[in-house]
């Protein structure tokens, strides 16, 4: 049997702000495989916010550079498979300096 999960996730950057969000989702002494990957970005966020998913000190989503946009969704089938204690990373970037930036993210895993 196969159980996958999901997880949803509100990001709010402030004005100026960059740094890294953990997501420390893997059950104890179990791996995941991530399956698939969104990221939302709503109206307002004008191509301000910059988001990119890491493991380690490597980009898995996207390819190289980052993700950015203005009420679009990015989808990503990429799979990609971790062990507990070592967490997917969220990178963020809001260049504006006035305003908040949100983004949404889903994540749809299987643990392995």
């Amino acid at each position: 049997m196969t159980y996958v999960s999901e997880f949803t996730l509100k990001l709010t950057v402030s004005p100026g702000d960059s740094g890294i969000y953990n997501l420390n989702l893997a059950p104890e002494g179990r791996k995941l495989k991530l399956k698939r990957t969104q990221v939302y970005f709503p109206v307002g966020t004008e191509g301000e916010l910059e988001i990119a998913i890491k493991y380690g000190n490597a980009t898995i989503i996207p390819d190289s550079g980052v993700l950015t946009g203005d009420d679009m969704t990015y989808t990503s089938l990429k799979e990609f498979e971790f062990d507990s204690g070592s967490p997917l990373k969220i990178y963020y970037n809001n260049t504006n300096a006035t305003y908040s930036k949100t983004c949404y993210l889903a994540f749809t895993f299987e643990v392995v």
